[in-house]
């Protein structure tokens, strides 16, 4: 066991070759996000590179193009961020298709907000199982972003993303609740609200005070840009595609 401490300390600062031929891939992906967590981008892409070369290794390509992305996002080499979780979506790594639709919609690499590949990403996203892309498309038609504001599709997907135990849901669907009784029952034409529909209103969960404002960002802010689920890391030891969201920052 000491000894192979000291081999998987050696390859840390030893890059070459032969340090690292020792290295299990499983090894080499620990090692590399322990580089990304202190922020030694270089060697953390480097091993990276090492494992994609491994042709037994397939197992890890979508997390290593993710991870590849999430690096380049950070040191703001947009480009290269869309075109390593490009890479990770063809082989339907949920979490990159979650971190390059927030990239399409922030317009992160300096083009117009392409609303309609966000969509299509989401939607892909939460057939391959990932809960996080119901809340972030509930968004979308919540804000009217690439689509006009449907409510009763922002509440439906809410809903679910609340019983899901997704953060921020539960706040944006008692926000959409509330726009939508505006709409249909409110005193916006100078209408005055009567005792029944008022009630009504109340059973249903409209006036509420909720604790958030209308429009959060369709990312939940987060101490890492990975999620985890039951196999893979949070604050991070192993991961996993179907349960990751990476969560760019909202651009200007």
């Amino acid at each position: 066991m000491k000894r192979r401490l000291n081999i998987l300390s050696s390859a840390i600062s030893d890059l070459t070759a032969p340090a690292l031929a020792h290295i299990t891939s499983d090894e080499l992906m620990n090692i590399a996000k322990e580089r990304m967590d202190a922020n030694d981008h270089s060697r953390a892409l480097h091993i990276y590179d090492v494992v994609l070369s491994r042709r037994k290794a397939q197992e890890y390509y979508a997390e290593i193009y993710f991870r590849k992305g999430e690096i380049h996002y950070r040191t703001e080499h947009f480009i290269d961020a869309i075109e390593c979780f490009q890479l990770a979506v063809n082989l339907d790594h949920t979490g990159a298709m979650l971190a390059l639709a927030a990239m399409y919609r922030w317009c992160e690499d300096g083009k117009k907000p392409r609303y309609s590949k966000a969509i299509a990403l989401y939607e892909t996203a939460i057939r391959l199982g990932n809960t996080q892309a119901i809340f972030e498309l509930g968004t979308l038609h919540f804000n009217g972003e690439g689509c006009p504001v449907n409510l009763d599709i922002a509440i439906s997907l809410f809903t679910q993303a609340e019983s899901l135990g997704i953060e921020y849901a539960d706040k944006l669907l008692i926000e959409a609740k509330n726009s939508l009784f505006k709409q249909t029952e409110g005193d916006i034409a100078g209408e005055i609200l009567t005792p029944s529909s008022t009630a009504s209103a109340r059973k249903l969960g409209f006036f509420e005070t909720p604790q958030t404002e209308k429009k959060l960002p369709a990312c939940n802010a987060a101490k890492s840009v990975i999620r985890d689920d039951s196999s893979t890391i949070s604050t991070h030891s192993k991961l996993n595609s179907n349960a990751s969201a990476f969560v760019p920052k909202k651009g200007p």
